[in-house]
């Protein structure tokens, strides 16, 4: 497996981003997650990030979800939603789900989806896992 071996399920699934119709890393867990996924909810989009860099938004929105509820970082199961840092001094605004351990399937910006190894430049951006009790829909194929 390389680092960004593509599962013939997300090969369905397009990145158009906050654009007309389309949805990020958001989006795509919420859908292998089984979560309705709402149009008018774009968890990146201009405003929604606190101007001052203060709070946790995608953390803040995970959690918002039925079922949904925090864990540790150090032990992630096969479902959680992992929540990253891109930039270690920012919030935390990029998000995935862990398929396999030391997996994860993730939308980076303007790619289709990718499953990326947890190696150590992830990890040290790891900043949140979440747990649903939702289950997961497609996200172990």
């Amino acid at each position: 497996m390389t680092n960004t071996d593509q599962s013939p399920d997300f090969l369905k699934w397009k990145h158009l981003g906050n654009g007309p119709g389309g949805f990020d890393h958001y989006g795509l867990v919420l859908h292998q997650l089984g979560y309705p996924i709402e149009r008018n909810y774009r968890p990146n989009s201009p405003g929604w990030i606190d101007p001052l860099g203060e709070g946790e938004p995608l953390h803040d929105a995970y959690l918002e979800l039925p079922g949904a509820f925090g864990v540790s970082t150090t032990d992630p199961q096969i479902g959680d939603i992992l929540i990253f840092r891109m930039e270690l001094s920012s919030p935390a605004l990029h998000s995935g789900i862990l398929v396999h351990p030391g997996v994860f399937y993730h939308a980076p910006f303007g790619r289709s989806p990718v499953r990326t190894r947890l190696v150590p430049w992830w990890q040290r951006r790891l900043a949140f896992a979440i747990r649903s009790n939702i289950g997961i829909s497609h996200a172990a194929a």
